[in-house]
């Protein structure tokens, strides 16, 4: 065995659903903490005795005999949220898997049999809120229990929160607090029982039992108890399917690339047994492969991802059902595992409208069926309810409607059935709570890791959380806890544990929440009128604007990897290349706060949102790109009045406190100082190896085959060709006396001091470039032809003293007022016939006027006093002082580039940077 394969750690996953997936993928992709300990590779392999992974996670697709076109219907799971699902929904984005809102609504139909020909004895919904319940006005407004039904329905909105407060509690059931309470057998027979029969898929006998605390926990974190659908999150459902998000896992486990190299998939493959091998420490698997033959396999860790009985009889049961004695070390797994039993429910995809409320106007998303007077001695099923999928997946108009029904206990009829199945589900109590607290403290000892949506409430998200704690026990994060913990280094405190919510959203919006977003929501739709902007409120709700169905396209450049180390002369290259991008992008609010600071802060609030994570975006640029495509209407008066005064004040205030800053002798040093003093070792890590902060200059090379790419220039290079650029333009000569206003880090000073001789001038305002100008000059050996300055260009007493003066990128420091002043000592520095160079970030000339009384998130935030000049206004001031243009040239788009470049160092610096001592906010600057 090699050195390397003895380093890599074996590890087998059982079982393919929700769990077994997550723990594959969080394996492959997640990230240890920089601070661990040195840790081996794995080997991971992933067995499922099913033919398909994704276990509840089941989509059929179907000919609808309707519209002809192919549907998705899921049988298992179905809905999420964004409140209590946090580590899904970050999975989801993960994997690149979108959604769309969903419509959860609830029914309870009580008949002698179904179908609207039976004799109803019950029915309600929850489709126009507590209106629902008296669905048929007349009789049911002379129906007592139904208003029992609604007094308790209002009454345990109250009542749900002090639940968890209760100490004496502690043990009750949902049985037992019901009846001390006097709630109405109404209300626990046709709303609490039905309910949660429904979402946990257990008989009503076993809901009864449930522990009190613990199901008000849940009723709670989910805000089941408010009566109002604004006070609850929107329910959501994954486009395509979920199968869609099994896919991409699918996918990205078979993929070679990462450390780990690809999981090993074997479907089709029962573990019949597991066997501890003691002197070794590791587990020995005995499956049976898709040929059907007879393997075993030894493992070093082992992670159980199945049903806690399968896992029960996988350890310590043989294929006979006979005790395995040799697994008693682990009889602490075997006590939670025998107290989480499952209730396995017949599952049947069909078009029998008859498994629906009798009134459809009570049809709902789920709706739970039971029939009176019992089964005719038969023993009753454990829950029979059909989810209408028409309404949860939001299926296209015109399909035929489809009905997922548990355990109906006839039928349906032949002809309507699509398929049929079974989904087993964990069945709670007092004893299984009191299990999944012990599984904490033994989990992960002799190598043995469960997981498992029984691990939590029976969900995906408890079964994703059970995963990323395993991994986390295994030392590995998540990408978005890695994340996190990147982001919070030096608050550990506000860390999410893996078994935490991962990020806690509210539904709630307040009133002032509520009237921000109106405005924002109004003037938005005044405005997106070119490709399409989707927000995702906290709630779930979808805010949109422009066209979704968008052709509109945008053209940009993305850095590439051209070939790799060990394949191609010379290495792998970074090169830049063409890509068109959809108009389209998406935002993810946390915060509503945001809406509030764009009304009175305009794109500055905008940017202070995005460093203060109110919101998150798939693609920033696109993002930017949409909002300049919309620019004009944007800032069309007739559009602003939406947002009123309070945008009209808040936007004067920035522009007063802009004015603050204006560029005098003593304003201009503090500005500078800001931005330019933040830390030589910082800009080290961004820029090229000259510390060159200005636009390169990017050409594309010859003989290129590949169309999409357009260049391979390298930052150093393209920065060395604009100061060679500069200097031609300049016609700099041999001993040459130059002075560069804003010299940053020196490097057009030593260009010019080691090829050419000239006697260098170089003034800035910034104390640290000034120290480092100085000892790279000392270097290179031309500290007597360089002369650094720490002073203001309008305090320079030479007059004809230079043949050229260079100033890049620095005329954006000066303002508009202070142009003038700034051309007229050029004028007076240059000696007769000399020459000026001058390379500057410009406004169009047909914007200019517009900026001149308003503030923006640059001028606030990155260049304090910074103002943009344009063409036109540079050739009127340098004229009045007897300077006139010989050359003009346009590198705006190397300096799009040049930009790609910065942000791309600055992405992968940033734990760099972070350690540098700067915070999150102003990485995300």
């Amino acid at each position: 065995m090699t050195e390397s394969a003895a380093k890599r750690t074996r590890v087998a996953i059982v079982g393919a659903g929700v769990s077994g997936l997550t723990c594959a993928w969080v394996l492959k992709n997640g990230r240890r903490w920089p601070s661990a300990a040195p840790q081996n590779d794995l080997d991971v392999e992933l067995f499922e005795s099913a033919d398909r992974l994704g276990g509840h996670t089941w989509t059929v697709r179907h000919e609808d005999r309707n519209t002809k076109d192919a549907v998705d219907l899921d049988m298992g799971f179905q809905v999420f949220n964004l409140t209590n699902y946090g580590n899904l929904v970050e999975l989801f984005e993960a994997l690149g898997v979108d959604s769309q809102p969903s419509t959860m609504s609830f029914s309870y139909s009580k008949t002698d049999g179904v179908g609207g020909s039976q004799s109803r004895a019950v029915e309600w919904s929850s489709n126009n809120g507590v209106f629902g319940i008296f669905n048929n006005a007349l009789r049911d407004a002379l129906d007592g229990d139904k208003w029992k039904l609604t007094r308790d329905l209002v009454r345990f909105e109250r009542d749900a929160e002090g639940i968890l407060e209760d100490e004496s509690l502690e043990g009750a059931t949902l049985e037992d607090w019901l009846g001390s309470k006097g709630y109405s057998s109404a209300f626990a027979e046709n709303y609490m029982y039905p309910m949660c029969s429904a979402i946990w898929s257990s008989p009503k006998d076993q809901v009864k039992q449930f522990p009190i605390q613990w199901l008000a926990r849940f009723v709670c974190n989910h805000h089941l108890h408010k009566v109002t659908s604004m006070q609850r999150p929107l329910w959501r459902v994954v486009r395509g399917g979920s199968r869609t998000y099994v896919d991409a896992i699918e996918s990205n486990l078979r993929d070679g690339s990462g450390r780990s190299g690809p999981t090993k998939i074997r479907l089709g493959c029962e573990v019949r047994s597991v066997e501890y091998m003691s002197a070794r420490g590791t587990y020995r698997l005995s499956y049976r492969d898709v040929g059907k033959s007879e393997v075993t396999k030894e493992f070093d860790v082992l992670i159980l991802g199945t049903h806690a009985d399968t896992a029960l009889n996988m350890l310590f049961y043989d294929e006979k059902g006979n005790p395995n004695d040799a697994m008693a070390h682990l009889n602490p797994f075997k006590s939670v595992l025998e107290s989480i039993p499952y209730c396995e429910n017949r599952v049947v995809l069909h078009t029998d409208r008859n498994w629906m409320p009798a009134e459809e106007k009570s049809w709902a998303s789920w709706n739970v069926l039971e029939r009176a007077g019992g089964q005719g001695g038969k023993a009753p099923p454990p829950v029979c309810m059909s989810y209408w999928a028409n309404l949860l997946s939001s299926l296209p108009k015109g399909c035929d409607d489809y009905f997922v029904t548990l355990n109906p206990w006839q039928g349906p009829a032949a002809k309507d059935v699509i398929l049929e199945g079974s989904l087993a589900h964990p069945q709670f109590s007092a004893e299984a709570e009191r299990a999944q607290k012990k599984l904490q403290s033994v989990n992960g000892s002799h190598g043995l890791y469960l997981c498992g949506a029984w691990c939590g409430y029976g969900f995906h998200e408890d079964g994703v959380r059970s995963a990323i704690d395993v991994c986390d026990r295994l030392g590995i994060l998540t990408p978005w806890h890695y994340k996190e913990r990147q982001e919070l280094i030096d608050t550990p405190q506000r860390w999410s544990g893996p078994t935490e919510q991962f990020r806690l959203l509210s539904p709630r919006a307040t009133y002032r929440q509520a009237t921000f977003t109106y405005l924002f929501d109004q003037y938005m739709k005044r405005c997106i009128k070119k490709g399409f902007l989707r927000i995702i409120l906290p709630s779930g709700h979808e805010l949109e604007y422009g066209d979704p169905n968008t052709t509109m396209h945008i053209d940009t450049h993305v850095l590439k990897q051209e070939g790799d180390s060990a394949n191609s002369t010379g290495g792998a290259r970074e090169c830049v290349c063409r890509q068109s991008l959809k108009a389209e992008s998406t935002l993810r609010v946390f915060d509503l706060g945001l809406f509030e600071d764009i009304v009175l802060n305009s794109d500055i609030g905008l940017g202070e949102s995005f460093f203060r994570r109110k919101f998150v975006v798939d693609d920033l640029f696109v993002l930017l790109t949409i909002l300049s495509k919309n620019l004009a209407e944007i800032n069309s008066s007739t559009n602003k009045w939406v947002m009123g005064l309070l945008s009209f004040f808040g936007n004067k205030w920035n522009y007063l406190k802009w004015l603050l800053r204006s560029n005098t002798v003593t304003m201009s040093r503090k500005n500078i100082e800001e931005h330019y003093d933040a830390g030589n070792e910082m800009y080290r890590l961004f820029l090229d190896e000259n510390m060159v902060y200005s636009s390169g200059i990017y050409t594309q090379d010859d003989g290129i085959s590949d169309s999409s790419i357009l260049t391979r220039d390298t930052l150093e290079a393209v920065q060395m060709r604009k100061l060679r650029k500069v200097v031609e333009m300049c016609e700099v000569q041999k001993n040459h006396s130059v002075l560069e206003i804003g010299c940053g880090w020196g490097a057009m000073a030593i260009l010019l001091a080691t090829e050419y001789a000239c006697n260098v001038t170089g003034i800035t305002l910034s104390t640290e470039q000034l120290e480092v100008c100085n000892q790279r000059a000392k270097d290179a050996g031309v500290s007597h032809l360089c002369t650094f300055l720490l002073c203001d260009y309008r305090n320079i007493e030479q007059v004809g003293a230079f043949d050229r003066v260079i100033s890049i990128e620095m005329i954006e420091a000066v303002g508009h007022e202070y142009f003038g002043t700034y051309f007229a000592t050029i004028s007076r520095w240059l000696k007769p016939g000399g020459k000026a160079a001058i390379q500057a970030i410009s406004y169009p000339d047909d914007r200019y006027d517009s900026q001149l009384y308003t503030s923006d998130f640059i001028k606030q935030h990155i260049f304090p006093g910074g103002h943009l000049p344009c063409k036109r206004v540079m050739l009127e001031c340098a004229g009045l002082h007897g300077l006139h243009l010989e050359d003009c040239i346009d590198i705006g788009k190397s300096y799009a580039i040049t930009l790609m470049k910065w942000r791309e160092n600055w992405v992968r610096e940033h734990a760099s940077v972070r350690k540098l001592g700067y915070s999150q906010e102003f990485w995300l600057k």
